[in-house]
């Protein structure tokens, strides 16, 4: 009797111990497959997040250069034709003064143009820079989680 009583005790948790083990390997299966995910998902942010970056330098080194040239060959042609009308009547140097007067005023707006760029380039890479650490910090909250609760299941 008592033999049989032990027994069944015995089988009983065997049972136990045998519904835990599946469940456990469930659980270590799902944390990998969480893990891989959020790896995936980090990298994919930090690949758009450097692209981002590395366009915005390209666009920036354009506008700068489209500014500079524009700035050279505007210079230059006012110098033509301010030389060229002083030479002919007062009427084409009145134009060329107005000319010369609406290059003048262009010719400031082309450093608030290189300001304007780099303020835009140094918010994007802020806010990239911002992006990724919420983003790395947040997976590994996740991950932590996930896996202090998977250790919590497996040991009770």
């Amino acid at each position: 009797m008592r033999y049989s009583l032990s027994l069944r005790s015995e089988q009983a948790q065997q049972r136990e111990v045998n519904k835990f083990e599946p469940a456990a390997v469930v659980i270590i299966i799902v944390v990998v497959v969480v893990v891989v995910v959020v790896v995936v998902v980090v990298v994919v942010v930090v690949v758009v997040v450097v692209v981002v970056v590395i366009v915005t330098v390209v666009v920036t080194i354009v506008v700068v250069a489209v500014v500079v040239v524009k700035s050279t060959s505007s210079s230059n042609n006012n110098n033509s034709s301010s030389s060229s009308s002083s030479s002919s009547s007062s009427s084409s140097s009145s134009s060329s003064s107005s000319s010369s007067s609406s290059s003048s005023s262009t010719a400031p707006a082309n450093p608030t143009v290189v300001v304007l760029v780099a303020v835009v380039v140094v918010a994007v890479v802020v806010v990239a820079v911002v992006t990724v650490v919420v983003v790395v910090a947040v997976v590994v909250t996740v991950v932590v989680t996930i896996v202090f609760e998977a250790l919590n299941v497996c040991v009770s």
